[in-house]
């Protein structure tokens, strides 16, 4: 769903607990300076594999099969999703500039799981280019240097 720029500073959490992502410039294809930093489809370094058991645990099973499940219903709903961006995209916000190439995108990106084992394989791809990606791991790198994080 190109959901980037997973730092602290772009994280809510709301009184229920619920995890709120505020930044979709990156969402929609806009990025700061319009360089792509991140290139892999999701966030999926070290750490996360670690809390998932491994790759190979029956955890990450269980999430890989929840990915699954997620990406075959995003395409059941695919214009409930995009009719808030459809509405917005006229707004002056600035993640919101050309997002109508942006909606296309994601359109495109949902329709690609016309059936369940086209999930089971586009989701397998993902992973795999996902798993510890080298410009993920240093732009997480850059944030921790930019945002005086300690490890």
């Amino acid at each position: 769903m190109n959901i980037k720029d997973r730092h602290n500073g772009n994280i809510l959490i709301d009184s229920s607990g619920h995890i709120i992502h505020i930044d979709f410039g990156f969402f929609l294809t806009n990025s700061p300076g319009s360089i792509s930093f991140e290139t892999s489809p999701f966030k999926l370094t070290t750490e996360y594999i670690d809390i998932l058991d491994g790759m190979n645990s029956s955890i990450f099973s269980y999430f890989k099969s929840l990915m699954i499940k997620g990406f075959y219903e995003l395409r059941k709903h695919v214009k409930e999703i995009l009719l808030p961006l459809e509405i917005a995209q006229n707004c002056s916000f600035p993640c919101f500039s050309g997002s109508k190439s942006g909606i296309i995108e994601i359109e495109n990106k949902i329709n690609r799981f016309k059936t369940e084992i086209d999930s089971i394989k586009i989701v397998e791809d993902l992973i795999e280019q996902s798993e510890n990606n080298w410009r993920t791991v240093q732009y997480d790198n850059f944030q921790k240097i930019t945002n005086n994080i300690n490890s």
